[in-house]
């Protein structure tokens, strides 16, 4: 996985009543992340779902979602961290398929038994520790990269530890988007249009926009861009294949609309993008 070499890809932050003092009630992020509830209790309300976190309890959030904290004892402690979501994909893609996303984003409350906790409590207290410096030191980042790999494992063994369990009653918005990440992920490489996903759940492009954002966060071309985008990376890392033969592969009518596609997210030509992947082994 590359990152840019300007900061890490996850971020481990302590939190107390301080720290909710000093950011206010509302946090957006464009990233993914997580709060490790260390003592005393807090109550958010993510889109249209409201939890409380007690002691022991770890919540995850989508990116581009508002978060807001509703309600917290004086005595709350725990531990917040944030993720690129590139990064995050990257360490979903190689634990499962999209049924990890859908199982992480409809139970994203998970209560820690005594092992879990002092696993995850190890490996917080050892990221913490190396953050220092991180941004001057291109070793100490890849070291903090690997130790945020290994947290993004842990984590995800916590939840598949208890995926047994009931997932909450679904709402209208949350039926929707979970069959457009099945069929997002059977058919991105052919089919790019809104209007496509939205048909094959027989719902208007509006209705079904709205419902998607409404559960996500993203817009239904957001998350489209960021899965054909993926791939296109994973792709064009093979040496063996042209740019021609990537866009062909991707359903692109020729190289030159794959091009403006892949700068407009990306930032840069798949060719320039595949040089610094190729500098950066």
């Amino acid at each position: 996985m590359k990152h840019s070499d300007a900061r890490p890809p996850l971020g481990i932050h302590p939190v107390d009543r301080s720290t909710i003092d000093r950011i206010g009630r509302t946090v957006y992020l464009s990233a993914n992340g997580f709060f490790y509830c260390t003592g005393g209790r807090v109550s958010l309300r993510s889109e249209d779902r409201s939890v409380c976190l007690a002691e022991g309890c770890i919540y995850l959030y989508p990116p581009y979602s508002h978060t807001e904290i509703t309600d917290f004892s004086d005595d709350l402690t725990g531990v917040a961290g944030v993720a690129d979501f590139d990064f995050v994909q990257a360490v979903l893609s190689l634990t499962g398929d999209t049924r990890t996303q859908i199982m992480l984003l409809s139970n994203p409350v998970a209560e820690l038994d005594g092992d879990a906790r002092r696993r995850l409590d190890e490996l917080l207290d050892v990221m913490m520790s190396r953050q220092e410096g991180v941004m001057s030191d291109k070793i100490k980042r890849l070291r903090l990269q690997s130790l945020g790999e290994a947290l993004c494992y842990e984590i995800i063994d916590i939840y598949y530890a208890r995926a047994s369990i009931e997932p909450e009653m679904k709402t209208r918005a949350d039926i929707v988007f979970d069959r457009f990440i099945r069929h997002l992920h059977e058919y991105y490489r052919e089919h790019r249009e809104v209007q496509y996903y939205a048909e094959l759940q027989c719902l208007s492009s509006r209705y079904f926009s709205t419902m998607v954002r409404r559960r996500s966060g993203r817009t239904p071309y957001e998350w489209i861009a960021t899965m054909v985008l993926n791939e296109a990376k994973r792709l064009l890392a093979d040496p063996a294949m042209s740019v021609k033969q990537v866009a062909m592969e991707l359903n692109f009518s020729n190289q030159s609309f794959f091009g403006s596609f892949f700068r407009q997210q990306a930032g840069c030509s798949p060719s320039a993008w595949r040089k610094g992947q190729g500098a950066a082994r």
